[in-house]
């Protein structure tokens, strides 16, 4: 009973904890958008304009910006030996290949199981 009371207490004193620490925070209403109007039209994300600016061709160059670009991560790779860069340009233009989580031929792939469990005073999970 007495575990059960100090359980009690610890909880209502995070609550607490927390309310105050989040009390600056506005609490939207339901279905309502903090950000009602969005984003202002005609603004670019940064994205796109690295994208816009990586197409455009340079003036007296025959070829883009992202030609060059790659040129230049090519050169840096090949003549300095850069094997992690190298890697980084294939994972990122290609994708990065999928990692197998385990299992060969003779043994099946590794199972993970996630499971929530309720934790104790001391914050540590039961079993």
């Amino acid at each position: 009973m007495e575990t059960e009371q100090k359980n009690s207490k610890q909880t209502q004193e995070k609550q607490s904890g927390i309310e105050k620490r989040n009390s600056h925070l506005i609490k939207w209403k339901k279905g309502q958008s903090g950000n009602p109007n969005g984003r202002p039209k005609g603004s670019v994300s940064i994205v796109t304009a690295l994208k816009q600016k990586l197409e455009e061709v340079p003036e007296g160059k025959e070829k883009t910006y992202l030609h060059y670009f790659i040129e230049q991560i090519m050169k840096k790779t090949v003549i300095e030996g850069d094997v992690n860069m190298m890697k980084d340009v294939i994972d990122r233009v290609d994708g990065k290949a999928p990692q197998p989580m385990g299992g060969t031929d003779e043994l099946p792939p590794i199972k993970l199981i996630v499971e929530r469990c309720a934790e104790d005073d001391t914050g540590d999970n039961q079993d």
